[in-house]
């Protein structure tokens, strides 16, 4: 039987010296345990960290010498340890001994290193549990008096289901007091080690070896005893032997003529002596503790805050989880490159603890970065930064409504539903304000009377999917029962006029539950067997339902007819459009451009496009730019509004498109207007303009015909007056001159350095 020893968790560790350590070490990493078992005492925990990382930054002795177990992070309790595998990869394996865990404990263990070359091992197996010896005889010991052949090896070959570290090579064997050596050998016949044992016969005795070995889980190995010379005396059958739970045994070899056992042939039956070896090994349990590393450069902050999204007008909160005792928080925001405290009221609270809450988020937050500076007698340490994102939407109320049946039949269940505009919510309902469900259906067998009303509860309280209010009330239901109900059913749609091809969806209202639906349009049959119906319908067409009762005994006829409810569609009118403008107009100038709008009688509006850049939208039939350099080409979108009530849908139409090249006439005056000037140009950050009258408006231009600076109005006869433009980028743009009556003066090309 194999059995898991461990789950390890392998990580990357590179850690901060922030934190205390004992005197001499220069680095710790805080190892949470937690014990949901009953009380362990002695458990041998085992644990796998990336040694290699740590070896590699030159934080950690090669061969792990400098490594320490021990509590609190100043070290001042200290836990036995093995290193058992791996020592210098990424997952080195430790064991470390805790003298006791209480029942659901949480225990903040720490891994100390950094202690320089010259501090002494304190790995040791003793630790580990044990020794315990691999095998012993079952049954009665047979005597025996022919001999077996000369210079025999027998060998018991095994598999260790966990990793072990024998101590001890033994036999059990006759006669007394020979010295015979005991050897132990891999699956190829490789000898690992050996040692001669001596003593009583029929019992077992063992020599102690100079040097460990440890053994490893899935390998195969084979314990070889041998025998020099003829032996009579004592034997055992290798159907009578026990081996220990971490041993799983393969079966008996025999090899004659001489003391090698390279590769022995399988054998069983009578066996001269037992070799055996006593080893040490951590003691499994069911439902063993589990642990994690506080994370690198944290502090210990084993939890870290969450990238957090808001609705405007919503509260959430970000939180840090250190589980190291006496700790301080001191939350902080980022300002710039610089990260501040933050000063706890509004909109902030929890500043100085685990949980930073925010209330009412706004608009400005949105980007915010916080994080948790923590700190105790250990040390400190920084959290992980986490982002605030402000979603700008209005928040919706969420609502709740349940349906079902009401009247509903005597010692029939009933299937209740909770119908919410609530994306991800978590449900309640309420039998006589008794919690009976939490999901968002409940089938029951009503009670006459019953009352029934469900709560629907948003995520994170409404900070998801931007809702107003954290939970939702339905409706109460009060329900009757009895039966010979008499069954009803009525239509009702979204609409009843529209577009040509629009889609219409309708629903059958009926106090029968559990019943089967039939659809007509026109007194056709129609659609599937469902409370609902949609299709694009004709024009006068007329759809009714029938809805045919369950034979329960509780409805008075078998089946209710509705009422044929009737559809109204209107043609689309598709309108026809004409855009025109000027062939040719000087670079800079203003360029006036209309449509012709025919067969439209409702509101529109326009979206106007150059080059294929949307400049201007209207509810005219006409737009301006300035026009820039080569030939500009518009287009124009019309959207007309559609009002089924006057009988009128329309269809949305791209115009023609026009183009308007440029013109030889120069931009820097207009013809009948002289004397408005501008220097220097180009230009850095300001212009003088020269030629000014009172009542004049002048503004700047970019080449989309985008206003980019304030309209500055002239209130005097200035013979030059200044205008700072240092917001804009370098580039080509154009300065505009109108008169108190709104014509312009003079269009003037600038150019930004």
């Amino acid at each position: 039987m194999r059995r898991k020893l461990f789950s390890a968790i392998i990580v990357a560790l590179f850690s901060l010296s922030a934190y205390a350590q004992p005197a001499g070490w220069q680095y710790n990493l805080p190892i949470i345990v937690t014990n949901t078992n009953t009380q362990l005492i002695g458990y041998v925990m085992p644990i796998v960290i990336n040694t290699h990382a740590l070896i590699l930054a030159g934080q950690m002795q090669a061969n792990g010498s400098d490594i320490r177990f021990g509590t609190p992070c100043t070290g001042t309790k200290s836990y036995g340890y093995y290193i058992d595998s791996g020592i210098n990869t990424t997952s080195t394996l430790i064991y470390v001994r805790i003298d006791t865990l209480e029942p659901n404990q949480t225990l903040n263990l720490y891994m100390f290193y950094g202690g320089g070359p010259n501090v002494a091992p304190a790995s040791t197996y003793t630790i580990l549990n044990g020794p315990i010896a691999m095998d012993a005889p079952l049954g009665t010991i047979n005597s025996f008096a022919s001999p077996f052949e000369t210079n025999e090896t027998f060998g018991a070959v095994f598999t260790p289901n966990q990793n072990l570290v024998v101590t001890q090579l033994g036999k059990n064997a006759y006669p007394a007091n020979l010295a015979e050596p005991v050897k132990l050998w891999d699956a190829v016949g490789g000898l690992i080690t050996q040692t001669t044992v001596a003593g009583p016969t029929n019992t077992f005795n063992y020599s102690t070896l100079a040097t460990p070995i440890p053994l490893f889980a899935g390998k195969t190995y084979t314990l070889s005893i041998y025998y020099p010379g003829n032996n009579t005396g004592y034997s055992y059958s290798d159907i009578n032997l026990a081996f220990s739970p971490q041993i799983n045994y393969v079966g008996y070899t025999a090899y004659y003529g001489g003391n090698v056992f390279p590769n022995g042939n399988p054998y069983s039956g009578e066996i001269i002596g037992i070799p055996d070896m006593k080893y040490y090994y951590a003691a499994s349990v069911s439902n063993p503790p589990t642990y994690f590393f506080g994370s690198p450069n944290s502090g210990g902050i084993t939890g870290q805050p969450s990238n957090l999204a808001l609705c405007v007008g919503n509260s959430g909160s970000f939180s840090a989880f250190s589980p190291a005792s006496n700790q301080m928080h001191f939350w902080q925001k980022k300002q710039g490159a610089s990260w501040v405290a933050i000063p706890s009221g509004n909109p902030y609270s929890g500043t100085n603890t685990s949980v930073l809450s925010i209330t009412g988020a706004s608009v400005a937050m949105n980007g915010n970065q916080y994080r948790d500076s923590v700190s105790n007698s250990c040390g400190s340490g920084l959290s992980n930064a986490a982002t605030l994102s402000i979603i700008q939407a209005t928040p919706v109320i969420p609502t709740a409504s349940i349906s079902g049946p009401n009247p509903a039949c005597n010692n029939i269940n009933g299937l209740y539903t909770i119908t919410t505009n609530v994306s991800g919510a978590s449900y309640e309902w309420l039998r006589n304000n008794v919690l009976v469900s939490t999901n968002q259906t409940y089938a029951y067998q009503p009670s006459n009377n019953d009352q029934l009303y469900a709560i629907v509860t948003t995520p994170n309280n409404g900070n998801l999917g931007c809702y107003a209010l954290p939970t939702a009330v339905s409706n109460l239901m009060t329900i009757t029962t009895g039966t010979n109900f008499l069954p009803t059913a009525t239509v009702s749609a979204n609409n009843t006029d529209v577009c040509d091809g629009t889609q219409i969806n309708f629903t059958l209202l009926s106090n029968v539950y559990g019943g089967n639906y039939q659809w007509h349009v026109n007194g056709t049959n129609v659609g599937i067997n469902s409370p609902g119906y949609a299709y694009v319908p004709a024009n006068g067409d007329q759809v009714s339902c029938t809805i045919t009762a369950p034979a329960n005994g509780c409805y008075s006829l078998p089946s209710a007819n509705s009422l044929p409810l009737a559809v109204t569609t209107v043609p689309t009118i598709t309108p026809v459009i004409n855009l025109s403008a000027a062939s040719s107009a000087p670079e800079g100038s203003q360029v006036n451009v209309g449509l012709t709008v025919l067969n439209l009688n409702a509101p529109y509006y326009i979206l106007w496009y150059k080059n294929g850049v949307l400049f201007d939208s209207t509810t005219t039939p006409s737009a301006s730019f300035i026009k820039g350099a080569g030939t500009d080409y518009i287009k124009a979108w019309i959207y007309p509004a559609s009002d089924v009530s006057i009988g009128a849908c329309y269809a949305n139409v791209l115009s023609n498109q026009v183009a308007i090249s440029n013109s030889t006439a120069s931009v820097n005056s207009i013809a009948g207007e002289t004397g408005v000037s501008v220097s220097p140009n180009p230009f850095k950050n300001e212009i003088a303009v020269t030629g000014l009258l009172n009542g004049d408006k002048v503004c700047i231009y970019d080449i989309t015909g985008r206003i980019v600076s304030e309209v500055w109005n002239i209130t005097n006869n200035d013979d030059q007056q200044k205008f700072n433009i240092n917001n804009i980028v370098p580039g080509t743009y154009f300065l505009k001159v109108v008169n108190s009556n709104g014509n312009a003066r003079a269009v003037i090309t600038l150019q930004k350095m």
